[in-house]
């Protein structure tokens, strides 16, 4: 590696590193009262989507944002990681009780040789091509190399290529990172895939029970072998792409809806639903569920309410500047045209559960994931009622599916090829939170 090549690695780390930085930052001191708890997942889907919000808001108010001022912002929050002695203190306490734990358990050490082994392997495929797929590139990064170069978004860069709404907060994440380097490199870019994967496959495991660790290994081993979960990385065609960012963030709202932590779920779903609209439906799910079975949860009302109005409160300010800004909805509008009123119901419906059934039994994508799903929610499904926190967490991968249905039956483009060529990348939304309850419910009953 040259000069420029290390210069450039360098400052791609930094960059990595902000958006834990960022995260560890906002739990601390606005989430946890000042009462911090190491958990590298959360902090990076936390720093991921505080930060794309403080560029939109950037861009609202027509602050231009540059490398120096990206940089001074990584300086700024260093501050509190070295000043602030609460939470020195505190994080070198997290940190050095992470090895201990780990120790404790041969599957531990085990599951850590296996993804660092793992890793290595992704390294060599994903460092030896740039991002060359075309949604990535048009869809996705093309618009995160326009706000890169503009210093903010703006009506005229956020429509480069299709003139309605889209999803906003991936390529503001691929933004940052530009910013941190000083130029727009999908080549070092793919540093944040290869990141969001591990800390998805870690998190899965760390919030399985610990009753028995090498079940917990087996299951997060078929979790990390699975072809397209790591073909998001390791494949140029699919690195670019945001499904991998929404099935990261879904993972960690349905652990935290298992784990009755409906704060950071609630905001989890909503930076699901930023950076693909076809989340929305499970956020949608969320508001209307969460006071249906606040009583069952045993929650203080007050608390429920807060949470509801906060996402209730960030979606409808979303869709505010949505509206102002984007020159409409291609699905709403194809509800008005002759060609939508004409069609059968039914057997778009049956042509729809058909493609999904097909997509489950891939094994050449999914390997035996979605095989395992099915068989253990079947053999665990009447587990899940007793228990509200289950119901709504199931609930809400229902209420996904039942969007995909919705938009494959609304939408404007032909039913059979957009199924073709977006089916896989829907499924792998909801597969990883999917793997995770069904995984979780086959425990031992004294977890239920």
């Amino acid at each position: 590696m040259n000069g420029v090549e290390i210069t450039s690695l360098s400052l791609s780390l930094l960059a990595v590193f902000s958006f834990f930085q960022v995260g560890l930052l906002v739990d601390f001191y606005l989430l946890s009262k000042c009462r911090l708890s190491f958990r590298p997942a959360i902090f990076l889907g936390l720093g991921i989507g505080v930060i794309g919000l403080g560029q939109l808001l950037l861009s609202i108010f027509k602050i231009y944002l540059n490398q120096t001022l990206a940089l001074a912002s990584f300086l700024l929050f260093l501050l509190p990681l070295v000043l602030d002695a609460r939470l020195v203190k505190q994080l070198r306490i997290e940190m050095g009780h992470w090895p201990v734990k780990i120790r404790r358990s041969k599957a531990n050490l085990f599951l850590i040789f296996a993804l660092l082994l793992f890793l290595v392997f992704l390294i060599i495929p994903t460092f030896s091509h740039t991002v060359w797929g075309s949604d990535a590139l048009t869809y996705w990064l093309f618009r995160a190399r326009a706000y890169f170069s503009d210093g903010l978004v703006n009506r005229e860069n956020l429509f480069p290529f299709w003139s309605h709404e889209q999803p906003i907060l991936w390529p503001l994440t691929a933004t940052w990172f530009y910013h941190f380097l000083g130029q727009s490199n999908e080549y070092w870019f793919q540093l944040v895939p290869l990141v969001i994967l591990f800390n998805l496959i870690w998190f899965f495991y760390a919030n399985l029970p610990p009753i028995r660790s090498w079940q917990r290994f087996l299951f997060t081993q078929v979790l990390f072998l699975t072809p397209f979960l790591w073909q998001n990385v390791a494949l140029g065609e699919y690195v670019g792409n945001a499904d991998l960012l929404a099935s990261f963030y879904l993972l960690l709202a349905i652990v935290l809806i298992i784990k009755k932590s409906f704060n950071l779920a609630a905001l989890f779903l909503f930076f699901a639903s930023i950076t693909k609209f076809d989340v929305l439906p499970a956020v949608l799910g969320f508001l209307f569920l969460l006071p249906i079975f606040n009583f069952f949860l045993h929650q203080p009302w007050q608390d429920t309410k807060k949470i509801w109005i906060a996402t209730f409160g960030l979606l409808l300010l979303f869709w505010l500047w949505n509206q102002s800004i984007t020159p409409g909805n291609q699905y709403f509008s194809s509800l008005q045209s002759l060609n939508f009123s004409q069609r059968p119901f039914l057997s778009y419906m049956w042509y729809t559960v058909n493609a999904f059934r097909e997509e489950f039994r891939q094994v050449y994508r999914w390997g035996l994931g979605w095989w395992l799903i099915f068989f253990l929610g079947a053999l665990n499904l009447p587990q899940v009622f007793p228990k509200a926190n289950y119901l709504l967490a199931f609930s809400l991968i229902i209420c996904q599916f039942m969007g995909y249905f919705v938009v494959y039956y609304i939408s404007p483009e032909n039913q059979a090829s957009q199924i073709a060529t977006s089916i896989f990348r829907l499924v792998l939304q909801v597969y990883p939170a999917s793997l995770f309850l069904v995984s979780y419910l086959s425990y031992n009953k004294k977890l239920r």
